[in-house]
């Protein structure tokens, strides 16, 4: 939708908020060691254009390898198998993850991603947290998690109360306001304990040919989420983000995402993409966020 849209396809870099154009990204992202490709997950463009992004790279002749959010670590052995035994083969990887099982949009939105890594014989890295351990930090916390994870990426440390009030109200946001405050908290461990498992699995082993990481947007933020744990590590300017974020109709202003009063930058660049669809997605899925908040509101309050 709104495909005819003025700001359709232009990118823009979100520090200085002027146009740049698509082979200055490209020159951009090879030149980083890490490269976050913030998305919105049922959006078929935005997994184009992060294909394009990663073949871009590759053609600079580097080989980075490519890491999934969506892909959990406890289907690390299956991916191992798999791509041991069809090293070219995207379209019977997600079945091998069980893809289908997962909850994300449909594999075929990310094959495209997954065959420019295969068919150049980049590595594919599982980068999300398990499901099991997701439950538990919900529950019981950071400690369910290794103390030298908690260290090497400060989840043993407060977040700073601005940073967490911006994760918070995002939460809120994303779940239409029907969230009890408890489950606030508890999804704000998890949001936080992921991005601390994508930044170590991006770090860990160190690879020359650094780390593509694909994700939802709010994980590539550079204030609070993976690239800010990335650069307790590495130099900030080794690290380049990317959000892809849809176009609203009536406004022709670029969406350029900054940070609070200090004006800091959430993305080094945005590219503005059509639609998926108008309808206010609190109205869309207004019967299972009724479902949500009885589910939460059935749950003991957390000690």
């Amino acid at each position: 939708m709104l495909r005819d849209h003025p700001l359709v396809g232009t990118v823009w870099d979100v520090r200085t908020g002027e146009q740049i154009d698509v082979l200055e990204l490209a020159r951009r992202a090879r030149a980083a060691r890490f490269v976050l490709l913030g998305e919105k997950h049922d959006n078929s463009d935005h997994h184009r254009l992060q294909a394009w992004v990663l073949e871009q790279i590759v053609e600079g002749d580097r080989r980075p390898a490519v890491a999934f959010e969506m892909i959990r670590t406890d289907s690390d052995e299956a991916l191992r198998a798999y791509l041991a035994d069809h090293p070219r083969d995207a379209e019977g990887l997600a079945s091998a993850v069980g893809w289908e099982e997962s909850g994300w949009p449909a594999w075929k939105f990310y094959r495209p991603i997954a065959e420019v890594a295969l068919e150049n014989g980049l590595e594919i890295v599982a980068a999300n947290l398990s499901q099991a351990d997701v439950r538990r930090i919900s529950r019981e916390g950071f400690d369910v998690l290794p103390e030298a994870l908690r260290h090497r990426t400060g989840l043993d440390e407060e977040l700073a109360p601005e940073l967490e009030e911006s994760l918070a109200e995002e939460i809120r946001a994303g779940h239409c306001g029907v969230l009890p405050e408890k489950a606030v908290r508890g999804m704000i461990r998890v949001q936080r304990a992921r991005d601390a498992q994508m930044a170590d699995r991006l770090l860990e082993p160190p690879r020359e040919d650094g780390v593509v990481l694909i994700a939802g947007s709010g994980h590539v933020l550079r204030t609070r989420a993976v690239p800010a744990i990335l650069e307790r590590h590495v130099p900030p300017d080794t690290v380049f983000t990317v959000g892809f974020f849809e176009v609203m109709r009536g406004v022709e202003e670029p969406y350029l995402p900054m940070s609070g009063s200090d004006g800091n930058p959430e993305f080094d660049v945005v590219w503005l993409t059509p639609r998926v669809y108008e309808a206010d997605p609190c109205e869309r899925f207004k019967e299972q966020l009724e479902k949500l908040r009885h589910q939460h509101e059935q749950t003991p309050a957390e000690e």
